[in-house]
């Protein structure tokens, strides 16, 4: 109903619009497009771009409101790549990241050797499962991605958004975090093998997402964070990642978070306790099926 309602909103404000308004509008998405789907590495604003936006502003004064389609599909979108960690054995490992547009929250990771299409469809389910349920994935052309990789999107209820050919700067989102996370954690490190880069991929995502401000989120981090006052004590510095990054919070907050992230660890210890031993209780009841329909076949 609610649905019905906003078309139906839609439709009037665009019924007693008028042809300028709605021709000034097309005009604008084009040429927005038409940077878009540029064959460039990184497709730029032209001075002809700039004084195209520069006279649409004198003509149209409500010209921003066509700068919003990406913004109000944000919350629907999620993003996933692909990027390779060499290792000191000389072993190559593929690192699959998920991240949201709407706060650019990395909601899962994970590290393989050999990554095939029903891995990554399992790691699709894992990251989606709890989320609210976004409505569209973004992602490359690689062959990874078979058919089972998108029929489990398809029983997500999600629809595969294909970048073009050879354009990384479709999957900018991605593309942008990868750098990040090689610019600012894996190329300080020497990594060992598969453990060890799951391990240190980890701290670096829980920094990311809780302490890592961006610009695009008014200096926030993924995580919203509250505002510390001066009466929780002074400014202290805690590492994170091993030391290669630093964050600066009030004495009073830091030994509230460090409680708190006590207690997590009881409960995830718990927890990972419980799925291990119902793991092995699911995987001895597949082999004993299996030697029964063997047995049963003879």
């Amino acid at each position: 109903m609610v649905r019905w309602l906003g078309i139906l909103l839609r439709t009037f404000r665009s019924a007693v619009r008028t042809r300028r308004e709605l021709a000034l509008e097309n005009l604008a998405l084009r040429q927005q497009l038409a940077v878009w789907k540029a064959r460039q590495p990184r497709p730029r604003l032209t001075e002809m771009d700039r004084i195209f936006w520069i006279v649409l502003a004198r003509l149209w004064k409500n010209w921003r409101s066509s700068l919003q389609v990406v913004k109000n599909h944000a919350p629907d979108l999620i993003a996933l790549d692909f990027f390779t960690v060499p290792t000191a054995t000389f072993r190559v490992l593929f690192v699959l990241v998920v991240l949201t547009h709407s706060r650019r929250q990395l909601v899962h990771f994970n590290v393989t050797e050999h990554p095939t299409a029903e891995w990554t469809a399992r790691q699709l389910l894992e990251a989606c499962a709890l989320e609210e349920g976004p409505r569209y994935l973004i992602r490359d052309r690689d062959q990874v991605y078979g058919e089972r990789f998108s029929h489990q999107a398809r029983m997500l209820d999600m629809q595969e958004a294909v970048i073009a050919p050879r354009s990384p700067w479709q999957n900018a989102y991605a593309e942008r975090v990868i750098g990040s996370i090689r610019r600012e954690c894996l190329d300080h490190v020497v990594v060992i093998g598969e453990r060890h880069l799951r391990e240190i991929l980890s701290k670096y995502v829980d920094y990311y997402n809780g302490t890592r401000t961006h610009l695009s989120l008014s200096k926030d981090a993924p995580r919203p964070r509250t505002a510390q006052l001066p009466s929780q004590g002074r400014v202290v510095k805690v590492p994170r990642v091993g030391g290669l990054h630093h964050e600066y919070r009030r004495r009073a907050a830091e030994a509230h978070r460090t409680n708190k992230w006590k207690a997590q660890g009881s409960t995830f210890h718990w927890t990972t306790q419980y799925c291990c031993v119902t793991r092995r209780k699911a995987v001895l009841q597949t082999n004993i099926l299996t030697s029964l329909q063997s047995w049963s076949s003879r």
